[in-house]
């Protein structure tokens, strides 16, 4: 787990807890080799009783 900035977390799959065993499609491509960077987000609401914030990080994991 990285924390970026107050509030921005990184997970790698395993932080988060991706079943790791299943591997990802595709492969490493060498930084100079780039042409496009995908970031990948999600959303997700959070219906609790304090909307869209999240207490623990087990609540996000577990969502």
């Amino acid at each position: 787990m990285i924390e970026i900035q107050s509030g921005l977390i990184y997970l790698t799959r395993e932080d988060w807890g991706a079943r790791t065993d299943i591997p990802r499609l595709g492969h490493p491509v060498n930084r100079l080799d780039r042409t496009e960077a995908i970031m990948h987000h999600t959303v997700i609401i959070d219906d609790d009783a304090t909307p869209n914030r999240w207490e623990t990080m087990a609540e996000v994991k577990a969502k």
